[in-house]
């Protein structure tokens, strides 16, 4: 099991834990950002220095795209 996790959290039962601040949306979203960044320059589908956008199938991500979307009416 592999888990993202801050300075406070458990870690019984995982067997790799990502260190990163895990309580915000834009937080979460900037370490799903990197490593998906990640996982495609490894497998040779992008560059490693394009880290604003990325083109991946046609398709064009920013970090934005992995934020999670507040429902309309939620205050942030």
């Amino acid at each position: 099991m592999i888990a993202i996790a801050n300075t406070d959290n458990f870690a019984s039962n995982v067997d790799l834990i990502i260190p990163a601040n895990n309580r915000g949306r834009r937080a979460i979203a900037a370490v799903y950002w990197l490593l998906t960044l990640e996982v495609l320059n490894k497998k040779g589908l992008v560059e490693h220095r394009q880290f604003d956008t990325f083109i991946y199938k046609g398709n064009a991500y920013k970090v934005d795209d992995f934020e999670t979307k507040l429902e309309e009416g939620a205050e942030e």
